[in-house]
């Protein structure tokens, strides 16, 4: 095998490492702080449910926007967060999930006190994979260039400037994948809404 041969397959198991470590540190920091806040917001969603049942909670202002346009915006926006890490070392990815993990925790304890899992899991279903991959996709894509300095450094001795400029590129890919799968989810989730009102 020649030399570079060596370096290309060092440099491609660099990436799969900083890939796999990135996306299982956002998938763990995004279900450990989404299920620490629903655990810990049963009396808020209790409330929520039992205001909404009677009626004194408008339900137009718990659902937003309800078109493929106001939830494509929305979702689009939390993307964007996620994914604005990369430039800035992943901190404002941490931020990011930290955010919207909090909103997953009380929207979901909220949606399921009121309706129960298997009705919210039925209402969700159509969209729910989309979406979820799409922050995924978008928190692994605000980690990864730090991921890659390390796996790279580790794996081949690049240069952290270099490596960091391969993750970028990257996670670029990842938040353009996740963007389309946030408007594939907007049409469903849309589409569910006005078959529900």
């Amino acid at each position: 095998m020649s030399r570079s041969t060596v370096g290309a397959a060092s440099e491609r198991g660099a990436l799969r490492l900083a890939l796999a470590s990135s996306a299982v540190l956002a998938a763990g920091l995004l279900g450990a702080t989404s299920a620490a806040t629903a655990a810990a917001s049963g009396d808020i969603a209790a409330a929520n449910a039992a205001a909404v049942a009677g009626g004194s909670i408008d339900s137009a202002v718990l659902a937003a926007d309800g078109s493929a346009l106001g939830i494509a915006a929305s979702n689009l926006a939390a993307i964007a967060l996620l994914a604005s890490g990369a430039p800035v070392l992943g901190s404002l990815t941490l931020v990011g999930i930290a955010l919207i993990g909090i909103g997953i925790g009380v929207s979901a304890a909220s949606v399921v006190a009121a309706l129960g899992a298997v009705e919210t899991l039925a209402r969700i279903a159509p969209y729910i994979v989309f979406e979820a991959a799409a922050v995924l996709l978008a928190a692994t894509a605000g980690l990864l260039p730090v991921a890659h300095v390390a796996s790279a450094w580790l794996c081949t001795g690049r240069r952290p400037t270099a490596a960091y400029a391969i993750g970028l590129g990257y996670g670029l890919r990842l938040t353009a994948v996740a963007a389309l799968l946030v408007v594939l989810a907007a049409v469903a989730e849309s589409l569910c809404v006005a078959r529900g009102a």
